[in-house]
């Protein structure tokens, strides 16, 4: 038969228990007081980045009101591929404006160049032919590439216009009277109907002899005797030097 507890044994055994209360207690709060911190940094980083991304949405909304962001949604395949075709067709148009217009020298004082859109207008205006360098030229005026637009239309075999009186003279044609064969309005710089004059001299046509009036040889001699041209009727005047029967002989 055992003997009853005596009274520190039973003492002993309750102050171990207590213990034993007291460190559960103890790893309890602990545990808890870790949660609750754990708890209160996820609380803290999760309210910092709302506030961050909140942040980060007004300044975005704020530069997009600016004009700072060009905020466009993304494009589907079919829509790219439409737009491409679209720049693609603007960019082909815009090199055909190019290459059609006549190009024409800029002026210094940033004055768009004239030029007359074709011949008829050219015609319209009173400016044709129209030579190399004065307004309104352009080579598309110039099919030839002679150095002169919009030549006055003729036969295939129609003589075309002296280039200046120089050649006139070469060919035997200067005085060129309005309407004659290569008469131009740049060689009729007095607009009297009669290009590329001759100076007048003090050179009489030959004297008469024999009681009949003597005829020049040929337009030459007319020419050097300053006589050129030389009407019917007038002294020196013969039906060899109006080789066109208009009564103007050596024009």
């Amino acid at each position: 038969m055992k003997s009853p507890s005596s009274p520190s044994v039973h003492n002993r055994r309750h102050e171990k228990h207590s213990h034993r209360k007291s460190m559960a207690l103890r790893v309890l709060l602990a545990v808890a007081g870790a949660m609750i911190l754990t708890l209160g940094m996820a609380a803290a980083t999760e309210s910092s980045g709302a506030s961050s991304n909140q942040a980060h949405e007004r300044a975005f909304d704020s530069d997009v009101e600016l004009g700072l962001v060009d905020f466009r949604p993304f494009d589907t395949d079919d829509q790219s591929a439409e737009r491409d075709s679209t720049r693609d067709s603007d960019n082909r148009a815009s090199t055909r404006e190019e290459l059609d217009a006549p190009e024409q020298a800029g002026s210094s004082d940033g004055v768009a160049p004239f030029f007359y859109e074709n011949c008829d207008a050219a015609r319209a205006a009173g400016a044709a032919p129209v030579l190399e360098g004065d307004p309104g030229f352009g080579p598309h005026l110039d099919r030839d590439d002679d150095g002169i637009g919009c030549e006055v239309p003729g036969t295939a075999d129609a003589q075309p216009l002296y280039e200046n009186c120089d050649a006139a003279r070469a060919a035997g044609a200067a005085p060129v009277l309005e309407g004659d064969p290569g008469f131009g309005p740049h060689l009729d710089r007095d607009s009297d109907g009669i290009g590329c004059e001759m100076p007048y001299t003090d050179v009489q046509p030959p004297a008469e002899s024999s009681g009949e009036t003597s005829v020049y040889e040929n337009c030459d001699a007319a020419r050097a005797a300053g006589a050129a041209p030389v009407l019917e009727g007038d002294p020196g005047f013969g039906p060899h030097l109006d080789r066109d029967s208009d009564g103007i002989g050596c024009e």
